[in-house]
């Protein structure tokens, strides 16, 4: 190779070489692929869904909440789960039949019913918010486990009047047997009322 020609190259390699190289111009690595966790599907509610970590994060407020109460928790964890499982189901039913027929709950019964609970509690809204955090349960969560359950007893109370509804026929009949059966007759028929109390009243 001629001298002149080895001379050129040398200056082209050193060009090169003493360029900087921008950013742009540098081919970016490919990011290694992270595996998210899969959230598995445990059960099919109608068009909502169930998923393995709601499962999980269920399981492990009720047994919490068995210990709290001194209640000791069983060393087959199938029958714990399998009622777990069924009280989630049984929720989810009950909340979307109350989103069918429009009954909701607004956020100001929500702050009043948490800010009462804090009351009970003997704590400000930030104490108890605090508490909350330590227990792993956020304010929001617990607002809606509250609304949720506000909705639950609104649509039970719904129901209940529903099915205790006596016509305007039923109250006349009722009313005009008792005035014949009064002709005449100085006797009083007492009927049988039964009240429901519960364990603590004396």
């Amino acid at each position: 190779m001629p001298k002149r020609n080895c001379l050129c190259l040398l200056f082209l390699i050193a060009a090169l070489a003493s360029s900087p190289v921008t950013a742009e111009e540098m081919e970016p690595l490919p990011l290694p692929l992270v595996k998210k966790p899969i959230d598995h599907i445990i059960a099919i509610v109608n068009e909502d869904v169930i998923t393995e970590k709601e499962f999980t994060e269920a399981i492990k407020t009720a047994t919490k909440r068995l210990q709290s109460q001194g209640v000791q928790i069983p060393d087959d964890p199938k029958p714990l789960h399998n009622q777990v499982l069924e009280t989630i189901i049984t929720k989810r039913i009950q909340l979307q039949h109350a989103k069918e027929i429009g009954l909701d709950i607004n956020d100001n019964e929500v702050d009043e019913t948490v800010n009462r609970i804090a009351d009970e509690n003997k704590m400000t809204l930030s104490e108890f918010s605090s508490v909350l955090e330590k227990d792993g349960i956020g304010m929001e969560k617990f607002r809606q486990e509250i609304r949720d359950e506000m909705i639950i007893s609104r649509l039970r109370d719904r129901e209940t009047k529903a099915q205790v509804n006596v016509t305007d026929g039923e109250v006349e009949n009722f009313l005009r047997t008792q005035d014949t059966s009064s002709i005449g007759s100085d006797e009083y028929r007492l009927g049988h009322i039964l009240v429901a109390v519960t364990e603590n009243m004396n």
